[in-house]
């Protein structure tokens, strides 16, 4: 073995600790009553808390940086992180967690999903959502609304409610703001012309 020659002996020790037979000496070891107490020791000392200080500082810059980002972005569409996360939350250790946050946060999540400002934060979101699935600005909202005059499109009337963006399904486009009924009719009747017209004439053969 090339213990003599110093560059030698380096590169000896380096391919040693690729190898398994280290690996396994290694892991044996850390599981020693010995290296537990070593390591304990080391973690109070003032020269391992600077070096996790430090470790910390750079971990943080290097979380905001886009190549980070990216490499997370891409790593969260892999297999392997789906079937990861899938086993976690499977987990009896994940359904234990889940089981005592729900038990130890019952009654406040309750308080606080009966206050107005959880109750506005929810219309909030859910609106922010709405306007994300049509890909509308909430800008562009008020300028539909207030070309409609703040009726809806079909029937003329005003509502309390929000009213519906009302959108093309075969071609994905909005067309305009419906109150709730309306926008219900338009889908029961499946944005069907025929059907519509069919409808106006069984009425107006009933209206007299």
């Amino acid at each position: 073995m090339p213990y003599k020659d110093p560059i030698k002996l380096k590169e000896y020790q380096k391919e040693y600790q690729k190898s398994d037979k280290y690996r396994e000496k290694k892991k044996k070891y850390r599981e020693t009553d010995e290296y537990k107490k070593k390591a304990k020791e080391y973690r109070e000392t003032e020269k391992f808390k600077e070096k996790l200080k430090r470790y910390k500082e750079k971990a943080k810059i290097y979380r905001e940086t886009d190549g980070y980002k990216e490499r997370r972005r891409l790593y969260r569409e892999t297999d392997r992180y789906k079937e990861s996360q899938k086993k976690s939350r499977e987990s009896e250790k994940c359904r234990e967690k889940r089981k005592l946050y729900v038990e130890y946060h019952k009654e406040k999540v309750k308080m606080d999903n009966q206050t107005d400002k959880s109750k506005e934060r929810r219309r909030r979101n859910h609106r922010n959502l709405t306007l994300k699935r049509y890909s509308i600005t909430e800008s562009d909202f008020q300028k539909i609304l207030e070309h409609q005059n703040k009726v809806c499109a079909i029937c003329k009337k005003e509502d309390k409610r929000q009213l519906c963006i009302d959108h093309d399904h075969n071609t994905i486009k909005n067309r305009g703001l419906l109150c709730r009924k309306c926008n219900l009719g338009l889908g029961n009747f499946q944005d069907n012309i025929d059907f519509l017209k069919e409808a106006i004439k069984y009425l107006k053969s009933y209206s007299n």
